[in-house]
């Protein structure tokens, strides 16, 4: 017997298995890139910024347990699209919205309808969010929905949330502004009986 029928096939090539652990190295490092290239995201430091997370706590204040702020909501989420359009042209209502979100949006604490958005009107903006705050002024608008314009700053007064949002929460909740305390707290009212 030959010395050389003793060996594997494979061994006479002594550059195949380093070939093939070339091949899965770079495979894995292929494989590796691809995820983050193809998941390149980080967490944000926080959901929101300064002036808007002082916006949103002064809104709470305001509204105490009669509405919901929910912020950052995506149009699509307060605003549907009318039924009688085409299916084209529903499309592209909806794709407009896709790309436009409130800033804040308060609810109904029962059903989560939306009462009113919220936002943020800042000075310095660029051109391009001036061109989307108008879309959804006009979008708003168009569905009988208010848009309620607060300029930025880093405190906001409750007492002047609470007169502004005061007509869209009557209007929800059903009871007069007159029963509300300033904390914007409905006092019970005392029904006993006469001595």
């Amino acid at each position: 017997m030959d010395w050389f029928e003793s060996f594997p096939p494979w061994a006479l090539f002594p550059g195949v298995p380093l070939a093939v652990l070339l091949a899965i190295a770079v495979l894995a490092l292929a494989l590796r890139r691809r995820t983050r290239v193809s998941y390149p995201y980080n967490r944000r430091p926080a959901v929101l910024a300064p002036d808007e997370r002082a916006l949103h706590q002064s809104l709470e204040q305001a509204v105490g347990d009669r509405a919901l702020i929910l912020p950052k909501l995506h149009a699509g989420d307060a605003l549907s699209v009318r039924r009688n359009l085409s299916r084209r042209r529903a499309a592209g209502a909806l794709n407009r919205l896709g790309a436009h979100a409130f800033d804040f949006v308060v609810c109904d604490p029962r059903d989560t309808r939306p009462l009113v958005a919220v936002e943020l009107e800042r000075p310095q903006e660029a051109a391009e969010h001036r061109r989307q705050a108008r879309f959804l002024e006009e979008a708003c608008h168009a569905a009988g929905f208010e848009l309620l314009r607060v300029p930025a700053g880093e405190q906001y007064s409750t007492d002047e949330l609470r007169e502004q949002l005061r007509p869209y929460l009557e209007r929800s909740n059903g009871f007069d502004a007159g029963d509300l305390t300033t904390d914007g707290r409905r006092e019970p009212i005392l029904d006993l009986p006469a001595e």
